[in-house]
């Protein structure tokens, strides 16, 4: 077996004592597997820190490599919701939160769909302007959540939702008509209440702004 493959099997399993020798010994870290991988990126599917540290220490470029996907590592980590590899991550290269895969997919893309909902609050933290990008469906990190949403709502899914919807300013009349669609029944109730009273307000006051009303409109969908 070559070296880096030991590298590659080292950062997989999280062997922190191989990986400080095979670094040591010349090992290059950035040397990736036929489809792409390198060994940070195996560190960071399975939640290695210590590991991803290392790694990260001897090549901190290889936060930003892409798979043959357009994975980088932290696309991986959205997707499995490893928070404090993630932190890490984001430290060691921010812009990593802003890569799209092949299927124009950013890290929070990812995370949205699985509902890492503290995932979701990181990345918004680190690029709040992908809060709303768009995939190859045309699809925003919400739309995977309620995607998700039509399978199973738990409340791992309502806390994902609620986090993108604290970003949201006024969005689009097709994007709103497409998430109050997928409301539920006492939700669209709230709704049309909060709607009904900025509507009255705006009649006795001067007119709201939009992103005001958007956002107002959006918390009445929360739980306090």
């Amino acid at each position: 077996m070559a070296l880096a493959d030991t590298l590659d099997q080292a950062a997989r399993k999280g062997d922190e004592a191989a990986v400080r020798q095979l670094l040591a010994e010349g090992v290059r870290p950035d040397q990736a597997t036929a489809y792409g991988w390198l060994p940070l990126h195996f560190a960071s599917f399975n939640g290695h820190q210590r590991v991803a540290r290392l790694l990260l220490e001897a090549a901190p470029d290889t936060a930003l490599a892409v798979d043959d996907y357009g994975w980088t590592p932290l696309h991986h980590l959205g997707y499995r919701g490893d928070i404090e590899v993630l932190k890490l991550l984001l430290l060691a290269a921010p812009a990593a939160a802003t890569v799209l895969d092949a299927k124009k997919w950013a890290p929070i893309h990812h995370a949205a769909y699985r509902s890492n909902a503290a995932s979701v609050q990181l990345l918004l933290e680190a690029a709040p302007e992908v809060a709303f990008a768009l995939d190859d469906f045309g699809r925003t990190p919400l739309h995977l959540v309620l995607l998700y949403a039509n399978h199973r709502m738990t409340e791992q899914v309502v806390e994902t939702a609620r986090c993108l919807l604290r970003a949201a300013p006024a969005r689009s009349t097709a994007e709103a008509g497409w998430l109050v669609g997928r409301l539920g029944k006492d939700q669209r109730k709230r709704l049309r209440a909060a709607a009904l009273s900025l509507v009255r307000a705006q009649h006795s006051s001067a007119v709201l702004p939009a992103e005001l009303s958007g956002h107002i409109l959006a918390l009445c969908l929360l739980d306090a």
